[in-house]
């Protein structure tokens, strides 16, 4: 078999370094959410693919990526320091045709965490959402759309990840 680039290979490559790294589990695609943008890269090779240029000249995007389990749709979440600091964003993308399915929503809170659930209908995003003491939100969308479901009030902290359970719907 071919050798595995290491991380660090891969770091140097990408403008403004990795932040975290998600594994297409039905191919051998790994997502690098960098800069404003996420480099796929070939594992056995470490040669980027594409990529999904998120923002153009971003200041202090800090990103999060969630596949869904049949790798069709990517949720991406990015923390504005730009034009609007302490703001975030939240976008799916159609990995096939590399596409935004709607425009990006801006969310009233810096991000933390984006989850996009099993059957892809779904994302939830959540972060800093109030103040130091105050009670921390979820925020749920639509896929389709990026039409606002509901907000998950009460948490008692900042929300630093999220997932879906892959069994049944929930977080």
């Amino acid at each position: 078999g071919a050798d595995i680039v290491g991380a660090d290979d891969l770091a140097a490559q990408i403008e403004g370094g990795i932040r975290g790294a998600t594994v297409l589990l039905d191919s051998d695609t790994m997502l690098l959410p960098g800069h404003g943008t996420v480099h796929a890269v070939d594992i056995e090779t470490g040669t980027e693919t594409y990529r999904l240029e998120l923002v153009p000249d971003v200041e202090g995007g800090c990103m999060w990526v969630s596949p869904t389990p049949d790798s069709r749709y990517l949720a991406t979440a990015w923390r504005r320091g730009d034009t609007n600091p302490g703001r975030g964003v939240v976008n799916v993308w159609d990995l096939a045709s590399r596409q935004k399915r709607f425009d990006d929503i801006e969310v009233p809170f810096s991000m933390g965490a984006v989850a996009i659930s099993p059957d892809g209908t779904l994302v939830a995003a959540g972060g800093w959402t109030g103040a130091m003491g105050e009670p921390k939100s979820i925020y749920l969308v639509q896929r389709d759309t990026g039409a606002f479901i509901r907000r998950l009030d009460g948490l008692p902290n900042v929300v630093p990840h999220l997932s879906f359970n892959t069994a049944v719907s929930f977080m």
